[in-house]
């Protein structure tokens, strides 16, 4: 039976038991672990958290032994039927748009038969889902963790996530944003907003700063203890720049390697590094490691890259939105990345790192990062706590709570007016 909007007070106090729900539609490994840590904020906190996502995204291997038994992961169902229908329809549209399209309206369904105090949408399907099922006096977080503006639309895709965006972050109670640029971009983009509402939390990483060194990459690849490591973490599109990245290794400082920890298809990437010549100097991995574990292969690194192509507003501005710079930084390694003004306040004013324009930048920043490698490392030892995911992700908390203190104290003077 479905349960109905009820507008009782929030149980966000006492000894009552608080309940969250995060449900995410897009998941892989790069941000799976972003969704893990805003969990385990919130248990720390005393919620029950829910993680729902669709089935056939599974999670990549075990839980991290903090939230292994702890946190629920509902997967979201469909039905056969769903299938069928695409199949019908697949000469008009594209079969994978029809199937995201209905996808969204099942899950919306299915979604409707659970109960939360607090829904955390992590992109606009679930903005929908949980703006629509939501209780009255549930209150409503959404993730804008990728910044879609009007003039960046292009395909049948995000057409369909801009729409559903448009429509029902109003809903929201608190928007969160990465960094002061994208915060100001979706601020323009919809003038209705209240800037309050509007929070910016870093896709930081959780954790305090470690210094202790992975030899990961030298026993994988047997290198020499005066090899420099230069890491790239991610996916293998276009929009990484990882082939570009690859073609500039040749002009790279002679110790300089290049390891490539990815997802996807590596196969493009392998023939280019043939087709070069590189096969000593670009090595790539493919193993993926269990939830938690991304200090090992970031802390064998000596530098970090997160480089993008800046084909939209929410690549050319990416800043604060990276979590492979992050990473990097808790695990004392500087990083290399795009020239924005927000990785221009974090690496190069607080000398975390460098900032680059275009690739041919890279050699030399790489050069300049490893002259004064220690230097770089104490510095991400000291700026990073103030990034730490918990300690931004508590203002998020604390403003919730207060608004459900508010109406909690709404709904008991509406009791009280009711009563006279």
């Amino acid at each position: 039976m479905r349960r109905e909007n009820r507008a009782a007070p929030l149980s966000l106090g006492g000894s009552v038991r608080k309940e969250g729900a995060i449900c995410v539609w897009y998941d892989n490994p790069a941000v799976q672990q972003a969704y893990l840590n805003a969990a385990t904020c919130w248990l720390r906190r005393g919620y029950g958290v829910t993680l729902y996502y669709p089935s056939g995204r599974e999670k990549a291997g075990p839980l991290p032994s903090e939230l292994a038994g702890k946190i629920v992961m509902r997967p979201i169902p469909y039905h056969w039927r769903f299938n069928w229908l695409c199949w019908q329809v697949r000469k008009r549209v594209s079969l994978e748009q029809t199937w995201r399209s209905i996808y969204f309206q099942w899950m919306a369904f299915w979604l409707s038969r659970h109960d939360h105090d607090i829904w955390v949408a992590a992109d606009p399907p679930s903005l929908a889902m949980a703006a629509r099922r939501r209780r009255k006096d549930a209150i409503l977080i959404y993730y804008q963790k990728e910044l879609l503006c009007e003039g960046d639309v292009r395909t049948l895709l995000e057409r369909r996530l801009k729409r559903l965006e448009k429509r029902h972050i109003r809903a929201a109670d608190f928007v969160v944003s990465f960094d002061a640029v994208r915060r100001q971009f979706l601020l323009d983009e919809y003038a209705f907003l209240d800037p309050k509402r509007v929070l910016i939390i870093p896709n930081s990483a959780l954790g305090l700063p470690k210094t202790a060194r992975s030899d990961l990459f030298h026993r994988m690849y047997d290198l020499s203890p005066s090899s420099c490591v230069v890491l790239y973490a991610g996916g293998t599109t276009r929009h990484h720049a990882v082939h570009e990245l690859i073609a500039s290794v040749s002009a790279w400082p002679a110790e300089a390697v290049l390891v490539l920890h990815v997802f996807g298809n590596p196969q493009p990437l392998r023939d280019q590094i043939q087709r070069l010549g590189l096969e000593r100097r670009v090595f790539i991995s493919t193993e993926l490691l269990p939830l938690g574990a991304a200090d090992e292969v970031f802390s064998a690194a000596d530098i970090g890259v997160a480089l993008y192509v800046n084909e939209t507003r929410n690549l050319a501005f990416a800043g604060w939105s990276s979590g492979k710079m992050f990473q990097c930084l808790r695990v004392s390694v500087p990083v290399i990345s795009n020239r924005t003004p927000a990785c221009v306040e974090l690496l190069e004013r607080r000398g975390c790192g460098k900032c680059i324009s275009d690739i041919a930048e890279l050699p030399a920043a790489i050069a300049a990062v490893r002259s004064r490698l220690q230097w770089h490392k104490s510095n991400c030892l000291s700026v990073y706590p103030e990034f730490e995911f918990e300690r931004q992700h508590n203002k998020l908390t604390e403003a919730c709570e207060r608004r459900a203190r508010r109406r909690n104290q709404e709904n008991r003077e509406c009791v009280a007016l009711r009563a006279y």
